[in-house]
């Protein structure tokens, strides 16, 4: 009637060993990561502004106005305002929206970097953002207007493994990001 039956489970060693492999697998990929985390940081960061500017160009052409995009490089921020009547003038316009970038991202060009960003020749950028103004300790800035088109310039980025991105808008409001590779910018 009744049976016996074997009991079942995990021995102890069997726990310890198995403990002992996600230790060892967790030593070696943790390290890894950390080192791969401010690249991450920086493609994210490059990512977030391309989506806000491409956001703002949507609104600008679905909302028949002037979208502006102002970059404070003192403060590592950047801010869209609606310029709802189209002045070209948004000191009395509503900000929509304000991002930061994160700790250990700033803008900025890389130590090693030797070449435009929207060209790939010529001598490199000393300035962080090419869009109205030639300096990183001033508001800078770009616009989408109804019909889509932006004044054209290049917002650069640096982390702390001195990494550079660039985010490029041309003139038609295209916008795309390029890494340096040490020697060229690649897409």
């Amino acid at each position: 009637m009744f049976k016996n039956s074997k009991e079942s489970g995990f021995t102890m060693t069997e726990l310890v060993v198995v403990i002992a492999i996600i230790g060892v697998t967790l030593a070696i990929a943790i390290p890894s990561f950390l080192s791969y985390r401010p690249t991450m940081r920086i493609k994210g960061a490059a990512r977030d502004i391309t989506t806000i500017l491409q956001w703002s160009r949507m609104k600008a052409v679905s909302e028949n106005n002037r979208m502006e995009i102002q970059f404070s490089p003192a403060n590592k921020t950047y801010t869209v305002f609606d310029d709802n009547n189209s002045d070209g003038d948004v000191s009395t316009d509503t900000a929509i929206r304000t991002s930061t970038l994160p700790d250990d991202i700033s803008f900025g060009i890389g130590t090693t970097v030797t070449k435009k960003a929207s060209t790939n020749i010529g001598p490199a950028h000393t300035d962080c953002l090419t869009f109205n103004v030639d300096s990183c300790n001033t508001d800078d800035s770009t616009s989408f207007s109804s019909n889509g088109t932006a004044n054209n310039g290049t917002i650069y980025l640096v982390n702390t493994k001195d990494e550079c991105f660039a985010v490029i808008v041309d003139s038609q409001g295209r916008v795309r990001i390029r890494k340096w590779a040490g020697s060229d910018w690649v897409d």
